[in-house]
């Protein structure tokens, strides 16, 4: 998973991703809500005027709810990304 909210070398990998599937489909999974939101705006920062990105939760978590297993949510959230 992109953990982005710490920066540093996630900049250009995300850029790099990005700019690779520019005809594709990206997807990205993150734990938390604020690594949705960095990410989000990587992809304004890299992504073309005709990206698309559409947030969802991991229909995973939508059958078997939260673990109540002193985890973090894995994957929780699925950041999809196209035309980049």
């Amino acid at each position: 998973h992109p953990e982005v909210t710490k920066g540093g070398p996630w900049f250009p990998i995300i850029g790099s991703v990005l700019r690779s599937a520019k005809q594709g489909l990206c997807v990205f999974a993150t734990f938390f809500e604020d690594e949705v939101t960095t990410l989000q705006n990587m992809v304004g920062m890299y992504g073309g005027a005709d990206t698309k990105v559409t947030v969802v939760q991991n229909p995973y978590y939508e059958v078997h709810g939260e673990l109540d297993n002193g985890m973090n949510p894995r994957m929780r959230h699925l950041v999809l990304v196209a035309g980049s």
